[in-house]
């Protein structure tokens, strides 16, 4: 697993060249936040939150009791 006549190895050989593949890793994992986000609008879009009387006010809101 020797890269040139000096004896040095080949950074590759450990993983041979598999972080050539890290774009498509990267590709893959945003398309799948992309998917997550996309059901989260079409599901608040379409009613899928919490109901007004189940919200919690925050602790700075002068309204909550």
């Amino acid at each position: 697993n020797e890269r040139d006549s000096f004896g040095r190895k080949d950074p590759d050989s450990t993983f041979h060249g598999a972080f050539l593949h890290w774009g498509g890793v990267l590709f893959i994992l945003s398309g799948f936040f992309l998917v997550v986000a996309i059901f989260g609008l079409i599901g608040y879009l379409l009613g899928f939150r919490t109901p007004p009387q189940y919200r919690h006010h925050s602790s700075t809101d002068s309204t909550a009791p």
